[in-house]
């Protein structure tokens, strides 16, 4: 009884911080540079790379969020 209500109570757990994750995200401090990358495989260079990542940041982001990463990668070293 008591391993058919913890797993019960495991399922139901996992379900509401799935639930509560979805409507409020996280992004870390990575998220921006992991774009830099993908965008740079895509295109084969690194020609223009922060540009295009902070416009999908731009784009993706509220506000708030966007001037912090935008910082972010902008003093990143090259």
């Amino acid at each position: 009884m008591f391993s058919r209500n913890a797993f019960l109570f495991y399922i139901v757990s996992l379900f509401l911080a799935t639930l509560v994750l979805s409507k409020f995200p996280g992004h870390n401090g990575d998220m921006p540079f992991y774009i830099a990358c993908v965008i740079e495989k895509e295109q084969g260079s690194a020609d223009n790379v922060v540009v295009k990542t902070k416009e999908v940041l731009q784009k993706e982001l509220p506000a708030g969020e966007y001037q912090d990463h935008a910082a972010r990668i902008t003093s990143a070293p090259r």
